[in-house]
Order: structure tokens, then sequence, then C-alpha cells
């Protein structure tokens, strides 16, 4: 089916690297807003903006360098999406370092959590929708996940709800970087596969429920250890079959 004009002029005008840039300033207009409209952040804490927007900025230079360095000349729509919930996770970042005032807000935290959960799905959507997929934004929008997890995983241990053995959902795919480095076998790129993608929401809305006011110190050890074992297994899954392939590849050398 023929797509329509409109449509085909809104591909062909996919947002440049400078919207880079653009969203800097949206994100710290933003950041201050938040601020502004939580007086328990603003008055008592005033470093959370200020913090969430350094986060934010180096966020985006890191795009922008990723983008220079792959010759990708547009950043994409899904891009787009995917910096604006960069915004949100910085700001979470920001509160994460004050964490005793998490307790305070924490609907705020949890809502905010959970529009970048949501916002996970749209990038992904806008991709496919518009045909911008990239190497660049699905790198992008890996790191970003893992970020986010380690920023939950900060939070529920800082609030005393489980122990830190949770750390490992947040550390495990900082930990898989580093077996990469000692193990080359590791740095070879993974099939597709929807149950990362599972895995990782499944981390998400677990370290949020452990955030739960009325979910006790036992019931969010339960939750946590489930989506740990969860996390392990697809970890393990994918480190067999790299070392399978590796070795695979030995053999026929």
């Amino acid at each position: 089916m023929e797509q329509p004009l409109w449509w085909n002029d809104m591909k062909a005008r996919a947002p440049g690297g400078e919207w880079v840039l653009l969203e800097l300033f949206v994100g710290l207009w933003g950041l201050q807003w938040l601020a502004s409209h939580n007086p328990g952040l603003s008055h008592s804490v005033p470093g959370v903006g200020q913090t969430a927007f350094a986060s934010y900025c180096i966020c985006g230079f890191l795009v922008w360098t990723a983008l220079r360095r792959y010759g990708q000349r547009h950043l994409g729509w899904a891009n787009a999406v995917t910096l604006l919930r960069c915004v949100i996770v910085c700001y979470l970042a920001g509160m994460v370092m004050y964490a005793e005032h998490i307790r305070s807000d924490m609907l705020a935290f949890l809502l905010l959590a959970l529009v970048a959960l949501s916002l996970d799905g749209v990038d992904g959507w806008t991709a496919r929708r518009f045909q911008c997929d990239s190497s660049v934004g699905a790198r992008f929008d890996m790191e970003l996940d893992a970020g986010f997890i380690l920023l939950l995983s900060i939070a529920v241990w800082q609030l005393e709800q489980v122990g830190a053995w949770i750390m490992l959902t947040g550390l495990m795919r900082y930990l898989f970087i580093a077996a990469g480095a000692c193990w080359p076998a590791l740095k070879a790129p993974l099939f597709p596969s929807r149950r990362r993608k599972v895995v990782c929401v499944v981390q998400v809305v677990a370290l949020m429920m452990c955030l739960l006011p009325w979910v006790g110190p036992l019931a969010a050890s339960i939750i946590g250890a489930v989506a740990l074992v969860a996390l392990i297994h697809s970890f393990g899954v994918d480190t067999l079959w790299l070392y399978n392939t590796a070795r695979h590849r030995d053999v026929l050398s």
C-alpha cells in the first residue's frame, strides 16, 4: 500500500544531529519545571535538577559523538523519543543521588519511572513505523535501559527494601561488558531476541513493585529474587550461545 505524501515527507525530515543540542535545552527547561513543581525537592534538595541536567548533557554528548563516529547524518525520530525518555531517566538519577527524599516523593518517582517505561515502547514503535532503525539507536536504547535498571536497583537498596544483592540486577549488564574485556568472544553480535526485551521489562516492573509503600521487605525480596533469576538465565543463554558460536568458528578455522 502506497504511503501518503505527507507521511513520506515526515520520514524525509527526520531530525538531524543538531536535535541533540535542541533537546538539551528542552531537557533543561523540563528538569527545571519538574523541580519547580516539586516543592519538597526544589527547596530542600536544589542539586537534583543540576545533577539530572549534568547527566543528560553527558548522554547527549555521547549520542552526538556516536552519530559522528558512525557517519549518521540524522538523529531519527526514534532516537529523538529516546532522548526525551533520557530526560526522565536523568531526573530519576538526580533523585537517587538524594535517596533520603525518595520516600517522601515516592509517588512522583514511580510515576516518572512508569512514563519512562512506557516511552521505551514508543521509541521502538517509532523506529519500526518510520523505518529508522540503526545500530546507534539500538545501542543507545539498550544502554539507557541498563542505566534505568541500575538506578532502580540503587533506589531499592538505599530504601532498605532488599539487601545489597539486588544491585546484581543493575550491574549484570556492566559485569557482562567487563567479562567481554577478558573474553573477546562475548563482544560478538547477538542474535535478535524478544526474550531480552521481555526480561528487561520484567526487571523494571519488579524493581518498581519493590518500591511500592505497601510491599514489605520479605515480599520485595521474593519479587527481586525471581526477577534476578530470570535475568541471570537470560544472560546465561546469551553467554552459552556466544561460547558455542566462538568454538564452532575456531573448529572451522
